[in-house]
């Protein structure tokens, strides 16, 4: 019996909204500036509202196999160290970094690749409604100075 190979990726990302006057263009151009100066981990602490942003934007080793098709067809496209363009995505925008790409045997078992696509999905969602509830309170809030 031979084993597959597949890719896993070793990601890190920043995962930002847009303010009600920013630009998507001008937000870009001030994350790559970051980026450059200060390191891809120091931006994600900076500007992320992912829960990763406190370990530098590390997602850790993510197996080609769980991601979504579009997101799979654009980190195909990256080489090691370098970073994507922003995604878009429900409740705001995805920079994806590449820090390693390794070939691991693949042992495959469909029920606990299910359960972890499942619990995948089912956190995205909740980060979603979690950001969109948390944009919506945020617009509502006013502070009235003493």
């Amino acid at each position: 019996m031979t084993k597959d190979k597949q890719k896993e990726y070793l990601l890190s990302e920043i995962f930002f909204t847009l303010n009600e006057n920013e630009i998507l263009d001008k937000k870009t151009n001030l994350l790559k500036k970051e980026i450059n100066d200060k390191g891809f981990s120091q931006t994600a602490l900076t500007y992320s509202v992912s829960d990763t942003a406190n370990k530098g934007g590390k997602l850790g080793w993510v197996k080609e196999t769980i991601m979504s098709s579009k997101i799979r067809k654009i980190i195909k496209q990256i080489k090691v160290n370098n970073y994507t363009k922003p995604i878009v995505l429900p409740g705001g925008f995805l920079i994806l970094k590449i820090e390693d790409v390794r070939e691991t045997d693949n042992d495959f078992d469909l029920n606990s690749e299910i359960d972890k696509i499942v619990r995948k999905k089912t956190n995205e969602q909740l980060n979603q409604f979690s950001n969109i509830y948390f944009n919506k309170v945020k617009k509502n809030i006013i502070i009235n100075e003493l």
